[in-house]
């Protein structure tokens, strides 16, 4: 199998009160690359986990496992949550 794939698993920043301003300033989000297979989910399969089959979904297969915690992953530009 062949982990020719960049992706990045982000993680949201965290706000701060800055008690100058008033206001919440979040952080930038923390965004980590790995190497992966990522194939399409097939139409059958779309319909049973996702339930649109409108919607954008894939599979990511990783060489290990990845233990940090994370908000979403990025891939080809786009934005995907685990399901």
């Amino acid at each position: 199998m062949r982990y020719d794939s960049l992706i990045s698993f982000v993680k949201e920043g965290s706000e701060v009160y800055d008690p100058v301003t008033g206001d919440y300033i979040a952080s930038e989000p923390v965004s980590i690359e790995k190497w992966a297979n990522v194939s399409d989910l097939g139409e059958e399969k779309k319909a049973l986990v996702v339930g649109d089959l409108s919607k954008k979904a894939k599979v990511i297969r990783l060489d290990g496992v990845f233990k940090d915690s994370f908000d979403w992953i990025e891939y080809d530009g786009d934005k995907y949550v685990v399901t």
